[in-house]
């Protein structure tokens, strides 16, 4: 839903901000299945636009518990 104002910011800041350095985090769900459907797309839009991927590992690590 962000992509077209962050494509935008990018364009108009173009001299300073390469795609490169923008990075992109999935929302976590605490449904599995929405949780991994929701990382593809994310990943799929940051190869499509040489955008950058950061995982939630610490989630992955942790879970959602609080402090970790």
């Amino acid at each position: 839903d962000d992509l077209p104002e962050i494509l935008a910011l990018q364009a108009a800041l173009a001299d300073c901000l390469t795609p490169d350095r923008i990075l992109l985090m999935p929302l976590t769900e605490p449904d599995a299945d929405t949780s991994r459907a929701r990382r593809e797309t994310v990943a799929g839009i940051c190869l499509a636009h040489g955008l950058r991927y950061a995982g939630r590992l610490h989630l992955e690590l942790f879970g959602g518990r609080r402090g970790a």
